[in-house]
């Protein structure tokens, strides 16, 4: 009976050591799951990783935050260079190399207030989880990691309340969450703004021409999407159509941003192109090179135009189906 007792307690004491084991296991893979980015990825932290890659001289594509093979190659052709694997992965040992960041968790370097992006961790994004999961926008898990879902739930506030949706957590992102008015951004019309290039300048232009009708994704990059928006806008206020914000298409945007009256809510004739993976997705990029990847619970899409009209939406729709993408389709939204 008491050697019986005993092989049972050793059992179960097995039994406990295998459970303890995999929970341990379960929460390493928890944590570095939120270090990993690889293809088929997309967001902000990608688009960070393709301007660093660019950086290294390891990529010469465009920063359009999706993680597609173009963005793989660029991860082994600097992992080759740093005797990393090369299997175009970007985990720890790569985040660390390529000089992205501290990937370690529990570091609180991230402090409340300061400035908060994909890829931070510590007591500040825990507080900011904490206040938009007050305010409605956040429904995951308080881990103090600023990952995608983070970032979905940031980019909404700011969709919300007006701001440029860049996803980082700035002064007016931290106004918004307490409770005061976000300061208002300096109007720059500078020299003017051009197809390549690349800044906060650009995000507001693209903001500005949402705000008139215009439906394009707020990525910062002045792309083929926002030179046919520009170039659209010109030909409407019969200023030069040359596609390029000069100073005097600039003032003209803002000025028509400023006191348009449509709806923030007005629904629209949106043409949209699902995809299923990154291979039909770069075939999108083929004809669209600046294509943001979006997602609903439909699955993939790429937004390419809205407009106020079904036949607008249907010229367009025919237009992107003779260039070889035929399931470009019409929604009303």
């Amino acid at each position: 009976m008491k050697n019986s007792r005993i092989a049972n307690l050793q059992v179960l004491s097995a039994i406990a050591g295998c459970t303890l084991a995999g929970l341990i296991v379960s929460f390493a893979s928890a944590a570095t799951a939120q270090l990993v980015l690889q293809e088929g990825d997309s967001g902000t932290a990608v688009s960070t990783l393709q301007d660093r890659l660019r950086t290294l001289g390891c990529y010469d594509g465009e920063t359009t935050g999706f993680f597609g093979s173009q963005t793989r190659d660029a991860v082994i052709r600097c992992q080759e260079q740093r005797n990393i694997t090369p299997d175009g992965i970007v985990g720890a040992e790569t985040y660390r190399a390529l000089e992205l960041g501290n990937p370690e968790p529990g570091t609180g370097s991230s402090q409340y207030g300061n400035r908060l992006q994909v890829g931070d961790r510590g007591a500040g994004v825990e507080e900011l989880q904490r206040r938009l999961q007050t305010r409605g926008y956040y429904y995951g898990e308080i881990d103090g990691v600023f990952g995608q879902e983070t970032q979905s739930a940031v980019i909404q506030l700011q969709r919300d309340s007006g701001l440029s949706q860049t996803g980082e957590v700035d002064a007016q992102v931290y106004a918004v969450l307490d409770g005061s008015t976000p300061p208002a951004p300096t109007p720059d019309v500078g020299n003017g703004l051009q197809l390549g290039d690349q800044n906060s300048r650009v995000a507001d232009l693209q903001q500005q021409l949402n705000r008139i009708g215009y439906s394009l994704p707020v990525t910062g990059y002045f792309g083929t999407q926002t030179q046919q928006a520009v170039l659209s806008f010109q030909q409407s206020r019969s200023l030069p159509p040359t596609g390029n914000a000069d100073p005097e298409t600039l003032r003209a945007i803002q000025q028509a941003a400023g006191g348009s009256s449509t709806p923030s809510n007005s629904r629209r004739y949106s043409v949209v192109i699902p995809f299923t993976d990154s291979a039909s997705f770069n075939r999108i990029q083929a004809v669209i090179p600046d294509a943001v990847p979006r997602q609903n619970r439909l699955g993939n899409f790429v937004r390419a135009g809205s407009f106020t009209t079904p036949e607008e939406a249907e010229r367009q729709v025919n237009i992107l189906r003779s260039r070889g993408l035929t399931d470009a389709r019409v929604v009303f939204e």
